[in-house]
């Protein structure tokens, strides 16, 4: 009785790898539509729009840009969306959603631009639209205060960069890991001997 052994298939860890990211990436979306059905205040729905948003955007593909629009549906009437009970926006999310979807996308695309040594300008690009609203709202409109609350501008800017630290985590062990594969593959030097016997 003779046993076949299974020939290992190293696309197997990428392909479960990649699975694992859609898992995740699809479970943050889910997480963050689910979290706009609860009647929870302003500074919670915040936090956890732009957490899960970092979070998803690290599961790479499309995620993390899918969840900056997701923010706008608490401003959706109720009954727009069939069996989905979205609770009534927090008046200051009218403010809240174009300022920290700007904010969101900006900070992503920098993001993208390369490794961890642009996080740093990700982060300036994700304050930079809040700190003009500030500047620049009442200007327009004498009403608009909200973008100068401070408590608002704290949490925004927390947790965004607890989000790129998640980033910068990652980036770090993934590299860590591709180093190890790397030498791993590496082949063995072949040893030549030089002896006069060999000649």
């Amino acid at each position: 009785m003779t046993m076949q052994l299974r020939r290992f298939d190293p696309d197997i860890p990428r392909r479960r790898f990649v699975a694992a990211m859609w898992v995740l990436g699809l479970a943050c979306l889910a997480a963050l539509v689910f979290s706009f059905t609860l009647p929870l205040d302003w500074q919670t729905r915040l936090i956890i729009w732009i957490l899960l948003t970092f979070v998803a955007d690290e599961a790479g593909n499309w995620f993390g840009y899918s969840a900056i629009p997701l923010g706008v549906l608490p401003l959706l009437p109720a009954g727009t969306i069939p069996l989905l009970p979205l609770s009534a926006a927090p008046e200051q999310w009218w403010v809240i959603f174009p300022l920290i979807a700007t904010s969101l996308l900006a900070c992503l695309l920098m993001k993208h631009a390369g490794g961890p040594f642009v996080l740093p300008f990700a982060a300036a690009l994700f304050a930079l639209p809040i700190l003009a609203a500030q500047r620049l709202g009442p200007l327009v409109d004498p009403t608009i205060k909200f973008p100068a609350n401070a408590q608002f501008q704290q949490l925004a800017f927390i947790a965004a960069g607890i989000g790129l630290l998640v980033s910068l985590i990652r980036q770090i062990a993934a590299a860590i890991v591709r180093q190890r594969q790397e030498r791993m593959t590496e082949p063995e030097p072949r040893v030549v001997n030089l002896s006069k016997d060999s000649v």
